[in-house]
C-alpha cells in the first residue's frame, strides 16, 4: 500500500481513470506533473491552460486504434468524451479482428 498526501493520491486516483493506465503509470505521471517547472506559478499556470483546454483540441486529429478487437477503447474514449461534453462521439473502423 502507498502513503502518499491526500492531493498526491487523488491526483493518482485521477491518472488511474484513464484508459490503458495502471496504478504504476499512474503515480508516475502523477510524480512527473509534481516535477514540472521549478517555478510554482508557471506549474499552476500550465495545469490551469491545460484544464481550460478542451479535450476536443486535445484529440481532435489523433488516432485512437489501428485495429477494432473488443471495441474497449473505443468505448472508453467515447465515455470520457460524452463524460466531458461531447455532444457526440464517431468511431470509424478500418480492420477488425476476430
Amino acid at each position: 500500500m502507498d502513503y502518499y498526501p491526500i492531493p498526491i493520491q487523488r491526483l493518482i486516483e485521477e491518472f488511474e481513470k484513464l484508459p490503458g493506465i495502471g496504478h504504476k503509470t499512474a503515480q508516475r505521471l502523477a510524480f512527473h506533473v509534481l516535477n514540472l517547472p521549478e517555478d510554482r506559478g508557471s506549474r499552476e499556470k500550465l495545469i490551469r491552460d491545460v484544464a481550460e483546454s478542451t479535450l476536443r483540441e486535445v484529440i481532435a486529429s489523433r488516432q485512437l486504434d489501428d485495429v477494432l478487437t473488443t471495441g474497449a477503447t473505443l468505448s472508453a474514449a467515447a465515455e470520457t468524451l460524452l463524460a466531458a461534453g461531447a455532444a457526440s462521439v464517431s468511431g470509424y473502423c478500418f480492420a477488425r479482428v476476430s
